[in-house]
């Protein structure tokens, strides 16, 4: 019986690593494309729009390296990099909006 469990387990945590990875990823590619657009004096919705695009871009580029028969591609890879993705955009925008209330900045407004 130990026998039927083992490659079950061990494929059950190979997903599990490999479903961390693409959030995880994700999740700080578009947090970071997002704060390091700041300085760039774009509004909230173009910075959230191209860090999204960059980090999804870079989700599909990896899954059709996969499709070209070097690893194996999956939908899951791509819904937890779009996970990760909202995850890191959504903490980064939250991070400067409490930042932006701190200092009396309205929302919106370019940065000083």
């Amino acid at each position: 019986m130990a026998g039927f469990c083992a490659p079950r387990e061990a494929s059950a945590q190979a997903w599990a690593r490999d479903s961390r990875l693409h959030f995880s990823l994700s999740a700080a590619m578009a947090g970071g494309a997002y704060g390091l657009s700041a300085p760039t004096g774009w509004p909230h919705t173009e910075r959230l729009a191209a860090a999204a695009a960059l980090s999804l871009s870079v989700g599909v580029a990896k899954e059709l390296y996969d499709l070209s028969g070097r690893g194996d591609p999956e939908w899951r890879d791509l819904a937890w990099d779009a996970l990760g993705t909202l995850t890191g955009l959504a903490l980064s925008r939250g991070l400067e909006w409490i930042i932006e209330q701190a200092l009396g900045r309205d929302a919106g407004s370019p940065a000083r």
